[in-house]
């Protein structure tokens, strides 16, 4: 297992404390990668390993790297490296500027199915989908002009 320096100085044992007081595993995954200021998918698994004792699975890997994205936590480097499986993983960076109180953006929007009953003719409510989604698109709308 490979060990990565520490660029902030704090020694193991006040990095392991710091590590113990994160409420999420997003938020351990944050605190990895302020260590070690860049991070991709293989590196986070094997520092997660070595740090919490326990495997990252690659998808679950993957995700808490995107959400830290969406969240404002870290960035695209614009840089990839290739694994030691040949696939290549994006590199991502810590956002100098981390966001105070951040929004998960979400991938997607969804609506809800609604139905009608017209006459005993069951149809999709169009105009019902149709008012919550624009509802929802005005609330991500608000978040980013706002």
């Amino acid at each position: 297992m490979a060990i990565y320096y520490n660029t902030t100085e704090i020694n193991g044992e006040e990095l392991r404390l710091r590590m113990e007081k994160c409420n999420s595993q997003n938020m351990k995954v944050y605190e990895l990668a302020k260590e070690v200021k860049t991070l991709w998918r293989w590196k986070l698994i094997e520092l997660y390993e070595q740090f919490f004792g326990e495997r990252m699975l690659d998808a679950v890997a993957s995700r808490a790297l995107s959400t830290l994205v969406a969240q404002g936590y870290l960035t695209h480097t614009g840089e990839k490296i290739r694994s030691d499986k040949g696939a290549y993983n994006v590199i991502y960076q810590v956002n100098e500027n981390p966001p105070i109180n951040p929004v998960l953006i979400p991938k997607k929007i969804c609506v809800e199915m609604k139905f009608t009953d017209i006459d005993g003719k069951i149809t999709l409510d169009m105009d019902a989908m149709s008012d919550e989604f624009i509802s929802k698109m005005g609330y991500y709308d608000n978040l980013f002009n706002n």
